[in-house]
């Protein structure tokens, strides 16, 4: 990862996050402000948040269909 390169011999897709985090870290004294830039190299690494907002969003949807199955159902 750190080398810059990928699989395929580019760039890796989160090697701009990984540069971010590693700036922050060698300019501070305090690596707890490099939590932001952390969290969006893991981010990208691992989909955690956009996974958990999908099934947010899918859970939301099938609820509301639901919804409307049993008014449907009710009338």
């Amino acid at each position: 990862m750190s080398s810059g390169f990928g699989w395929t011999g580019g760039r890796p897709r989160c090697f701009v996050y990984w540069q971010e985090f590693q700036k922050c870290y060698i300019q501070t004294d305090n690596p707890v402000e490099c939590r932001p830039q952390s969290g969006d190299y893991l981010e990208c690494l691992h989909h955690t948040k956009e996974i958990k907002r999908a099934e947010a969003v899918k859970d939301e949807m099938q609820r509301q269909l639901e919804h409307e199955k049993a008014k449907k159902h009710d009338h």
